[in-house]
């Protein structure tokens, strides 16, 4: 009988102890707060797999900002001193509308230095500006200070498979020190993919031979991605670093810095206009640091990526923005970085994407896999809700972690949470605000028209309702109040109502003919 109790005991502590393991694979903003969050206030020993050597090194390709709204707050907020102190030390705080100076390209023109509030949108509460980089080494030494999170580097994940009902098991490669191939298993009973757009957790349960297909949302189909282009899909994308110290003549006699530490944006506007040459350089607020990111979205057919030499670029710039010193011992861009600029291949704003299921688990409900982040939603960066969304997910799966038991309990909360969110964030993500990026010419200029139309309307409605009808998307994103899934519907209803109005009106008139 002792015996028995004794057996029953151990087994017991293995269900437990498997049941308290984790493996994150992806170590990006969303995979190491999910490994926080498991291990911080789940008490999991969580296992990440990263396929990079290094996370904390700045690519100079990535060197875009994050904008930390509300929603990536209450992923912050859970850690007050690890995460949402350093977050308000590292970034710049920005409230109310936009405040922007634009800087002409005639340096004839006396610049207008008062920052124009851009009252169209308000967002509520605080957010922070804070570099890529800079917010991913934030979690990171969050989760190397975190006893129970093991961070493994320089492993790729070639797929996801199961020999039992109460476990997941993660096949990765690696190089030795020799250059020799180390295959090696991961076994753990919570998965999280967090391994962005391309996810190959995601890729591997999409595949008919996948040994989790007979597992409770396990149908391959479910994880084949629904995929489609916005109008911002398919700009090119490039990096383009100033130096911070350089100044710009404003046309009275005098100079101007741009400043470091203020919420103003700040345009630098070129002479150039047609689509294939049209420029306009953005300053986002930022801490002082050595150089400053300035962000290079255009066309794929956009003149300024056929030029692969540094010393023509320096040229095309100094044609472009006459007002701009790309010469003295100050320049603007110094030669080094027209070199990088130039000789770099840049990126592409990815489509818009989703993946239908975010859950698979077992049928006893002892295992489960989870999907978020860019591995279940990816779609430009035209709203900035890329990293809030991803961090919301990371904040329902705390809440469904709390609220659940099993493994197959909390997939099941969190997919429940999940799914109309990701649904409405894809589509809102295609309609909100995908042509702030100049694009013209051809068939997009009259989608522009289109779009400009259509959120001028949208707005006027909203003004002259007093409030009752809602207004265009972008300016709905901004109220963090409310859900995506609100947020989609309102702008659905409020489509239906005016193509009714439309038919009715056509009905009218016809019946009068």
């Amino acid at each position: 009988m002792i015996l028995s109790i004794l057996g029953l005991g151990c087994l017991l502590c293995v269900v437990v102890s498997g049941f308290k393991t984790a493996t994150v694979v992806g170590s990006g903003p969303v995979g190491l707060a999910s490994a926080l969050v498991l291990a911080k206030r789940h008490g999991y020993q969580v296992t990440v797999l990263e396929s990079a050597e290094r996370i904390d090194v700045y690519d100079p390709r990535k060197g875009y900002p994050f904008l930390i709204g509300e929603r990536g707050q209450r992923l912050t907020k859970l850690f007050p001193s690890l995460l949402h102190e350093p977050l308000k030390e590292r970034g710049v705080g920005v409230q109310g509308p936009t405040q922007l100076v634009s800087i002409p390209a005639d340096p004839k023109e006396v610049v207008d230095l008062e920052p124009k509030e851009i009252t169209i949108f308000r967002p509520s509460g605080e957010r922070f500006w804070v570099p890529r980089h800079e917010f991913t080494k934030i979690l990171l030494d969050a989760a190397t200070k975190t006893e129970n999170i093991t961070l493994v580097n320089g492993v790729s994940c070639r797929g996801v498979k199961t020999e039992s009902d109460s476990e997941i098991i993660v096949c990765t490669e690696s190089k030795d020190e020799y250059g020799s191939l180390v295959r090696k298993e991961y076994k753990s009973s919570i998965l999280i993919a967090a391994d962005g757009m391309n996810s190959a957790v995601r890729e591997s349960l999409s595949k008919p031979e996948s040994s989790l297909s007979n597992w409770v949302n396990g149908k391959p189909k479910g994880f084949q991605v629904k995929r489609w282009n916005s109008p911002s899909s398919g700009l090119k994308f490039k990096t383009l670093h100033m130096n911070p110290k350089a100044k710009i003549p404003v046309g009275d006699g005098t100079e101007y810095q741009i400043p470091f530490n203020t919420q103003t944006f700040h345009a630098l506007r070129s002479q150039f206009k047609s689509p294939k040459t049209a420029m306009s350089l953005g300053i986002l607020p930022c801490r002082e640091v050595p150089s400053r990111a300035m962000n290079v979205i255009r066309l794929a057919k956009h003149d300024i990526w056929e030029i692969r030499d540094g010393n023509k670029l320096k040229e095309w710039f100094s044609e472009a923005f006459p007002r701009l010193d790309f010469g003295s011992d100050t320049p603007m861009i110094e030669q080094e970085e027209f070199d990088r600029f130039a000789a770099n291949d840049g990126l592409t704003l990815p489509p818009v994407q989703y993946s239908p299921e975010l859950q698979v688990q077992s049928h006893t409900g002892n295992a489960a896999v989870i999907i978020l982040g860019d591995a279940a939603h990816t779609f430009p960066p035209d709203l900035g809700e890329g990293v809030n969304s991803g961090l919301e997910d990371v904040v329902a799966l705390d809440e469904a972690l709390t609220n659940n038991e099993t493994p197959g309990e909390m997939a099941t909360s969190y997919a429940k949470a999940r799914k109309p969110e990701t649904k409405a964030l894809v589509k809102i993500a295609t309609h909100g605000a995908p042509f702030q990026y100049g694009q013209s010419g051809g068939l997009l200029t009259v989608k522009r028209i289109l779009w400009t139309l259509n959120f001028g309307a949208r707005l006027i409605l909203n003004k002259l309702s007093f409030g009752l009808t809602p207004p265009q998307l972008a300016i709905q994103i901004s109220q963090t109040n409310l859900a995506y899934s609100v947020v989609w519907k309102r702008a659905q209803m409020l489509t239906l109502t005016l193509w009714m109005v439309f038919a009715g009106i056509m009905a009218r008139a016809f019946g009068l003919l």
